[in-house]
């Protein structure tokens, strides 16, 4: 995909494993691109990690998909191929297993007290090795993979931070 194509596309999924800067490259390139952001986890969760029932999360995930213009970013479950068929361009990060680990202790370190903005009240992220553990082995990306299968054409694939911000500078 070339640049004028990735500023044309009004229909913008983001999607990678836990920890690699999914909701931080959704805000920079929402605001540059003047595109309506929907961040998946705001759609799963309530207040003090209360899990919104699923189908409300596929209700609203289904309106935020036929307006005509958004980001979406976030995790890759069931619902996500509606999102991935309707997005213009699929931006994968498939970092590093340490990348993202580390991403994830710096998440936590800076989210331990207050939610991350995306997130509801009492929704601080806590401390769990069994999600480092997640995080350092990519055992999202095997599911992560076999869901971008049938998208190829419009996946952008970045595969560390530094060809993030390349990415980002070449669209601003």
């Amino acid at each position: 995909m070339n640049h004028k194509e990735i500023q044309s596309a009004k229909k913008i999924a983001i999607i990678g494993i836990s920890g690699v800067g999914k909701s931080w490259l959704a805000r920079r390139l929402a605001a540059q691109l003047h595109l309506p952001l929907v961040h998946y986890d705001t759609l799963c969760w309530d207040a003090h990690w209360t899990l919104v029932p699923e189908e409300m999360v596929a209700q609203h995930l289904a309106e935020a998909i036929r307006e005509e213009r958004w980001i979406l970013e976030g995790y890759i479950n069931p619902l996500a191929q509606e999102r991935l068929t309707a997005a213009d361009l699929i931006i994968y990060l498939d970092y590093a297993g340490w990348r993202a680990a580390w991403g994830g202790i710096c998440r936590w370190w800076r989210h331990r007290k207050q939610p991350r903005p995306e997130l509801a009240h009492g929704c601080e992220d806590q401390w769990s090795w069994e999600r480092l553990w997640v995080m350092w082995t990519r055992d999202e990306r095997r599911e992560i993979e076999g869901e971008i299968a049938t998208h190829a054409s419009k996946v952008m694939r970045l595969r560390s931070r530094k060809e993030t911000s390349k990415f980002f500078e070449d669209v601003s």
